[in-house]
């Protein structure tokens, strides 16, 4: 049982789990409010054998309370965006891709599902792909962060954006600043990739045209 309350702790601080699954927004989606009884029925079909009741869910949820208390005060946040200094006054909590568009004005950056399944908010953290939608703010402290705005360099669009446009790599264009970033993350560290390794590059970001 022990080992059992222990995946449930690690799932709650899970990013992908944790903003799927056990997130109820009252009354606003930047504060989050975990939900233990929505595992309710998965510890109760299997209650025969865990021997998990109802009261052991509510001392879980009461033990760690504390520690999944969520910030609601806005603080400084500092980091690189790209390529110059940045520094904001936000709700830690609060999405990367809300803090990017309503706060910055980085509208590139799109918002398809707020949920981490379509990709189109794909954004390079300290040089890796992190879907915007489920970055905290906060956790962009001292971070390096590039979004498609920082492709285009004086304002010439990159190889890698000419590439797209000579091609015709856009229908829609609400995918298209997630597949750049996503494929500027792969030419980043393989600058002659292969076909499959260029499907597993875009794999994240889906086109639903």
């Amino acid at each position: 049982r022990k080992l059992i309350f222990k995946s449930i702790k690690e799932l709650f601080f899970s990013t992908n789990f944790y903003n799927k699954l056990l997130i109820s927004a009252i009354p606003s989606r930047f504060f989050f409010y975990p939900n233990p009884y929505l595992l309710s029925p998965l510890l109760n079909h299997k209650s025969y054998l865990f021997k998990i009741s109802k009261s052991d869910i509510d001392n879980f949820w009461n033990e760690n309370l504390k520690t999944m208390e969520v910030e609601t005060a806005s603080r400084s946040i500092r980091f690189k965006l790209n390529g110059q200094a940045c520094s904001i006054a936000s709700n830690p909590v609060t999405r990367t891709s809300d803090v990017l568009r309503e706060e910055l004005g980085l509208t590139g950056t799109k918002v398809g599902c707020d949920a981490g399944d379509c990709g189109a908010c794909t954004i390079l953290i300290d040089g890796e792909q992190r879907f915007a939608c489920l970055t905290a703010a906060g956790q962009l402290e001292g971070c390096d962060v590039l979004t498609v705005e920082g492709l285009a360099k004086d304002g010439k669009l990159s190889p890698l954006q000419q590439a797209f446009h000579r091609y015709g790599a856009a229908q829609c264009g609400i995918c298209t600043p997630g597949m750049l970033m996503a494929a500027q993350s792969l030419l980043n560290v393989k600058p002659n990739p292969s076909r499959e390794e260029v499907e597993d590059a875009l794999s994240g970001v889906l086109c639903r045209c």
